[in-house]
């Protein structure tokens, strides 16, 4: 039994060590199997999305994994708190806020309309990871640079609410530039390319 629950503690603070890839993610048996209780299905990723957010060694133990549970269901009534304020009180969410809660797919470039459908959200409409994902723009374009002259060059940033595969410039129609291969430096969610105006282009 304890050779058991030592396992089953070793595998969490392996996915704590590793990219949220690799290992695979944790699933509900796992935490019970560690001896931590009030994980479900409902909470899941949030509580995934502390242990990977810990610091090494901050998931060795059934205690310090049952601490992140606790901290992964308050991420998840912040979000609540949030969509049942005004906009002011409670303060803006930030991106850290929804990394804590297990919400992917949330940057700087669309924080505010991410808190905008929040508070737009029907009340007990943000009270898990899966419902304020779904408020979760599945895909922000800006431009660095929106009066783009003739031979001048800006960055284009695609951001999804999850990662993506196999997204490239075939996937993107451009009029009066050329665009620069599409990269992503976090696995898929966010991807930047160049565009750059053709001569005569306004």
């Amino acid at each position: 039994m304890v050779t058991a629950l030592n396992t089953a503690v070793t595998k969490i603070e392996a996915y704590n060590n590793g990219d949220g890839s690799s290992p695979a993610a944790l699933v509900v048996a796992d935490y019970t199997a560690a001896g931590v209780t009030g994980v479900t299905a409902t909470n899941l990723a949030a509580v995934n999305a502390n242990v990977l957010a810990a610091a090494t060694g901050g998931a060795d133990t059934t205690a310090e994994v049952q601490t992140l549970v606790t901290d992964a269901n308050s991420a998840v009534a912040k979000i609540e708190a949030y969509n049942n304020g005004d906009g002011t009180t409670p303060a803006a969410l930030t991106v850290a806020d929804y990394t804590a809660a297990g919400v992917t797919g949330v940057t700087a470039t669309n924080l505010a309309a991410v808190n905008a459908n929040v508070l737009a959200a029907a009340t007990g409409g943000a009270d898990t990871t899966a419902e304020v994902q779904t408020l979760v723009p599945p895909l922000t374009i800006t431009l660095d640079d929106t009066a783009l002259a003739a031979g001048e060059t800006a960055t284009v940033t695609f951001t999804f609410n999850e990662a993506v595969t196999g997204f490239d410039n075939s996937d993107i129609t451009v009029e009066g530039g050329t665009l620069s291969a599409v990269t992503s430096a976090d696995n898929g969610i966010t991807l930047d390319s160049n565009v750059h105006a053709d001569s005569g282009h306004q």
